[in-house]
This record gives structure tokens, C-alpha cells and sequence, in this order.
């Protein structure tokens, strides 16, 4: 039942794992593959006046939808602020910002969006930053998945009396190696 149990969770999380050692090396060293691949723009754009009512606050989901859906922002909302005289609004995503200030006297919507290349959406996913709740979620379950695979890979360890031993010895060194770089070079 354990083999059972690791060799399927193993292949389960497999692509778990890849995609999330590939995107740590690709995170530690962002210069290398980051960079040159920043697409950023700036346009001005007219806001319908029934969006953005006069003394009251504007419908942040029904002014973000329409961004979406006229402006081909995409994004979720990250910051959303009003005043007497502007409204100001911030979408991200992986890899993505969108800023609009909206002027409420004239409607008229300053606009600035920020794509990063692939690289960088793949970092974000491995952070999880500007990813959702779904994302949230698969790197849970990622996790769950991974530490299962390790427990059940050593716990079959156990009983193989040939290799038991010299497999808890690298083991033990691999813990004590993580942990001296731990303790003894990061600041």
C-alpha cells in the first residue's frame, strides 16, 4: 500500500515539482532570464460618466470590469482609491500591472500597463504573487503532495535493509548541509 501510495502521489506531483525547481533556479538568478523582456505603455481613454457618479463612490467591480473588457486590461483589483477628484485603480496579475487615475471632472482615464516577459510570469507563479486564489490553492496542494512523495519515499527507505543505512546517512547530510548554510551564510 505504501509503494502504491508514494508511486502515485510521486508522478502526481511531478510536474509539481519541475515546474517549481525550474522556476527556483529561474527566481534565484532573475537577471538572466528577466531581463529585456518589459513591455510597458501609456494611453488616455474616456470613461463613460454613468461609471463614475457624481457625490457617490464608483462601483469598483462594475469600473474594473470595464477596463477588462474596453481597455483589454486583465488583472485582478490590488488597489482601489477614491477621492473628490480622482479614481485611481491597480489591476496585477503574474507578470502584469495595470495603473489607471481617473479624473472624475473630465472622465478621462490615464492609463499605464506593464507586461513582463514569460520568465517573470512564471517567477510570480512560483512566488505566488498577484495569482489568486486558485493559484493559492495549487501551491498548497503542490506542497501536500511533494511532502507526502518525501515522507512515503522515506518510509520505503526503511525497509530496504541494503540501503536503509547509507540512505539516512545522505539523509542526515543533506538536513545538516541545508542547515549550516542556513545558519552560517544568509544574513
Amino acid at each position: 500500500m505504501l509503494r502504491w501510495l508514494h508511486t502515485y502521489v510521486s508522478l502526481i506531483g511531478f510536474a509539481t515539482l519541475l515546474f517549481f525547481a525550474v522556476t527556483g533556479l529561474t527566481l534565484n538568478h532573475a537577471a538572466w532570464f528577466e531581463d529585456g523582456g518589459e513591455r510597458e505603455r501609456s494611453w488616455s481613454a474616456a470613461v463613460p460618466r454613468e461609471l463614475l457618479p457624481e457625490g457617490g463612490e464608483p462601483d469598483e467591480a462594475v469600473l474594473a470590469q470595464w477596463m477588462r473588457t474596453e481597455l483589454g486590461l486583465h488583472g485582478e483589483v490590488y488597489d482601489f482609491r477614491v477621492d473628490d477628484e480622482r479614481v485611481s485603480l491597480v489591476l496585477k496579475g503574474p507578470g502584469y500591472s495595470a495603473d489607471a487615475e481617473i479624473d472624475r471632472a473630465s472622465s478621462n482615464a490615464d492609463v499605464r500597463e506593464l507586461r513582463l516577459n514569460a520568465w517573470a510570469v512564471l517567477d510570480d507563479l512560483h512566488k505566488g504573487r498577484d495569482s489568486g486564489t486558485a493559484w493559492a490553492w495549487v501551491i498548497d496542494v503542490s506542497a501536500v503532495v511533494m511532502a507526502i512523495s518525501a515522507l512515503t519515499g522515506l518510509w520505503l527507505l526503511l525497509y530496504i535493509k541494503r540501503r536503509r543505512n547509507a540512505g539516512l546517512v545522505v539523509t542526515v547530510i543533506g538536513l545538516l548541509v541545508l542547515g549550516a548554510v542556513a545558519w552560517l551564510w544568509t544574513p
